[in-house]
């Protein structure tokens, strides 16, 4: 009995991590393309829609590349499985932000926290907080 829970166990180490890889990389692919910045709000203060106008994201594969400076991109690993859905964004300099994420049709949402920090446990951005809330909307071709 023993042995065959052993077994069981190892079987699901074994063949569980692939199922959730598989789910990251339909995610990802999922988000592929090229996204117009339709809102920032950082420690509760909105960006504001001048300082956005013309911003775009383009993710391929797992990068997150900005339109006016393609070289700061970001890589991104997504776990789709957590409630919700979570993120990580490792910068060129490989500083780590824990973040959160939803897709809902053209419009990505991603809630993170500027360098070290816990991740978000909600889409929202309070004052006094690193916390970044991101809402693109996909570009249309």
């Amino acid at each position: 009995m023993l042995r065959a829970v052993a077994l069981a166990f190892a079987s699901l180490i074994a063949f569980g991590a692939p199922a959730a890889d598989d789910e990251a990389q339909k995610a990802l692919k999922a988000l592929e393309g090229e996204w117009k910045v339709a809102k920032i709000v950082t420690a509760g203060e909105d960006v504001g829609a001048d300082k956005i106008k013309g911003m775009t994201f383009t993710i391929k594969g797992d990068q997150l590349i900005p339109s006016d400076n393609p070289k700061d991109s970001a890589t991104l690993k997504l776990n789709p499985s957590t409630k919700p859905a979570s993120i990580e964004f490792k910068d060129t300099h490989n500083e780590i932000s824990l973040g959160i994420y939803k897709l809902d049709g053209d419009t990505a949402t991603f809630c993170f926290t500027e360098g070290k920090g816990a991740r978000p446990k909600e889409f929202k951005s309070a004052k006094g907080t690193q916390t970044v809330l991101l809402e693109l909307k996909k570009a249309s071709k």
